[in-house]
């Protein structure tokens, strides 16, 4: 076994574990001579301590089974944020490959929810769900999951026009996905982390397979999630405000289209980034996350 630690600046890539045979020891490698007997043979780990926030990634090897690395990673990730203080996860952020692949209960992101579930009651069971998004990628890849900590509670937003995705029912699976639909954190409680949201009303897709219709009903769970926070907090939140955004596109032929849809409900494409992923559900197109400056 080969362990590299880099310690030179936060946000690096801090260890790296390799069974792989042939690992040889480098600058900042020590090898010990351990045989592997279970698990991935390759398990990354990257952290950066804010003082007040603590940012994680974790990545699982390529080919494990998605449930089995959802849970250990979910395990792994409570017991890190417990043992540095940072007990509430504000956003989590889920790449999960071939993420439509299988039918019925065997669906990867099914799969991937119930191995998250599981860790969430082992471990997080009492604490609310902090926001989330789950896109798939690569299906060569293995499960990759970033999370953003804080050592104080955040405040949680739901939906008026959406049913908590931690109530929806047993069609989408033996465990719901465990996500609450936005946060409020930051300093002063000024920013407002919002989930992966796609044109989901209630608990139904809609629109399939028009990507006009989606972002459009798509930014208006957007406006009913700002009057939320308003209400919720007193402080004004909207796309004129201060923020980020990124969009989650299942098809890159549609971007000119997506864009113009975009603009046209008022969000600043100056500050949006685009990425082309699978989204949870066959059927959506399309999807938004971001977070938003309060004032």
């Amino acid at each position: 076994m080969s362990f590299a630690l880099d310690d030179a600046s936060p946000g690096t890539e801090f260890a790296r574990f390799d069974f792989r045979p042939g690992a040889r020891p480098g600058d900042g490698v020590f090898t010990v001579d351990m045989a592997h007997l279970a698990g991935p043979r390759i398990e990354s780990w990257t952290s950066a301590d804010a003082g007040n926030l603590l940012f994680v990634e974790l990545r699982a090897a390529p080919g494990e089974d998605i449930m089995a690395a959802a849970e250990r990673l979910y395990r792994e990730l409570f017991r890190h944020l417990d043992e540095r203080g940072f007990r509430h996860i504000i956003k989590a952020w889920n790449h999960v490959p071939d993420i439509n692949h299988g039918e019925g209960d065997d669906e990867i992101y099914k799969r991937f929810c119930l191995g998250r579930a599981r860790a969430i009651d082992a471990a997080y069971a009492d604490r609310p769900m902090p926001a989330g998004t789950g896109v798939g990628f690569s299906a060569d890849a293995g499960l990759q999951v970033q999370a953003l900590a804080s050592r104080e509670a955040p405040l949680y937003i739901e939906n008026p026009r959406q049913v908590s995705a931690f109530e929806y029912p047993r069609q989408y699976g033996p465990r719901s996905p465990s996500f609450s639909r936005a946060v409020v954190a930051g300093p002063g409680r000024d920013r407002l982390f919002v989930s992966g949201t796609a044109a989901i009303v209630g608990h139904q897709s809609k629109h399939a397979d028009c990507l006009v219709s989606q972002v459009e009903e798509t930014l208006r769970n957007w406006q009913s999630l700002f009057a939320a926070c308003t209400t919720a907090t007193g402080l004004k939140a909207g796309f004129d405000q201060g923020g980020a955004y990124r969009v989650y596109l299942r098809h890159a032929d549609d971007l000119d289209d997506c864009l113009a849809a975009l603009a046209r409900g008022g969000v600043p494409l100056e500050k949006t980034t685009v990425l082309r992923a699978d989204i949870c559900r066959p059927e959506l197109l399309f999807e938004l996350d971001g977070v938003v400056a309060l004032t």
